[in-house]
């Protein structure tokens, strides 16, 4: 009878610590699982929520490069009274005329800050432009060769948009090049370019060609041009 009651009791013990062990299986294996959840969760919000540093300083710098030639373009700081040659000497601009023009006036205006841009030139003038560009043109003569210059000025940060030649004047023994532009509208000019040369027979004999060049400004500022066999 002992012996059937102390058989009776282990077995009872041994029931109990069975069902003991299967509840902590499932306690720890329901810690896990929220565990492995929790940290599959935070890295999953990591990776969508932490922004990309290397296109955040990539942008700030852009400004930053930005608003500083923003603030150093001679165009965005002052003011400027350029003369505008188109007042003084109408629609047709002829290399005589601009250079008698250009010779005579006094510059009211430092022109180091232009010459800074360009790099050439002296005595600029005012052609045309808008809110996002300005022509700024100037006379160059070295002696044998005269020529009128003008360029196209991002405002905003200086940047040179682009260049041309409306008019010139050069000689030399057997030949001449010479040429002059027409003011059609505010953006567009015409300018016509005549060349002679000698025949290098008797050197009695002029060969002459014309061309016409039409000078195109987009309204970005850059610069298109048709050319024409008159």
């Amino acid at each position: 009878m002992k012996l059937l009651f102390l058989k009776l009791f282990l077995f009872t013990i041994f029931i109990y610590l069975v069902s003991c062990d299967h509840e902590n299986g499932k306690t720890n294996q329901s810690s896990f699982d929220i565990q492995t959840n929790t940290i599959a969760e935070i890295d999953t919000s990591i990776f969508l929520s932490q922004p990309d540093t290397n296109q955040f300083f990539q942008k700030q710098n852009l400004e930053i490069e930005t608003d500083k030639k923003a603030n150093t373009c001679f165009f965005q700081r002052m003011e400027f009274d350029f003369p505008i040659i188109k007042v003084s000497l109408g629609d047709t601009l002829i290399i005589k005329n601009v250079y008698d023009w250009i010779t005579s006036f006094q510059t009211e205006y430092d022109e180091t800050e232009i010459r800074n841009i360009i790099g050439r030139g002296g005595k600029y003038f005012h052609l045309g432009g808008n809110d996002i560009f300005e022509i700024i043109g100037f006379l160059e003569d070295e002696g044998e060769y005269v020529g009128v210059y003008i360029y196209s000025v991002d405002k905003m940060t200086c940047e040179i948009l682009g260049r041309a030649i409306i008019a010139e004047e050069t000689f030399w023994e057997n030949g001449y090049n010479e040429s002059f532009s027409v003011i059609e509208t505010d953006f567009t000019l015409k300018k016509i370019k005549r060349v002679g040369t000698k025949d290098w027979g008797d050197y009695t004999k002029w060969k002459k060609d014309a061309t016409i060049t039409l000078i195109k400004f987009e309204l970005n500022g850059k610069i298109f041009l048709e050319n024409y066999i008159q």
